[in-house]
């Protein structure tokens, strides 16, 4: 696990304020007449990191704008984040929140696992958020 979240070219300078991993396995249920529900599994769906965090400073403008361009880069790349194991995944959301300050720049974000990489899939360190 990573101290700083990291993209590709891009380190976040802190770590956002916010990050959540989402892990979701669908379950379908068949009401069958007579008898009880069938409970069918499925396959577990992607992970999803997405969060919000500040950039600070007279630069903020301009940090925003790296963050921005390894969004528009697109395909899959490496992350780097402090609650799971390192994953490849499509960053798939970039917005601008808001600012809070003249020198602060608000922004969330949001990652989803790219399965077809054959990367395993590993543990977690935090509270874990289900989306």
């Amino acid at each position: 696990m990573a101290n700083v979240m990291q993209y590709n070219g891009f380190s976040f300078r802190y770590n956002p304020r916010k990050i959540e991993v989402g892990y979701l396995r669908p379950v379908s249920v068949t009401d069958m007449p007579f008898s009880p529900a069938l409970v069918r599994e499925q396959q577990a769906r992607p992970r999803v990191v997405k969060g919000e965090g500040e950039l600070f400073g007279p630069s903020c403008t301009a940090r925003f704008s790296e963050l921005q361009a390894e969004f528009l880069r697109g395909g899959a790349g490496l992350l780097l984040c402090p609650l799971c194991e390192p994953i490849y995944a499509y960053f798939s959301s970039l917005r601008v929140v808001g600012e809070a300050g003249p020198a602060v720049l608000r922004y969330s974000f949001e990652f989803v696992e790219d399965l077809s990489s054959g990367a395993a899939r590993g543990g977690i360190g935090g509270a874990v958020v289900y989306s």
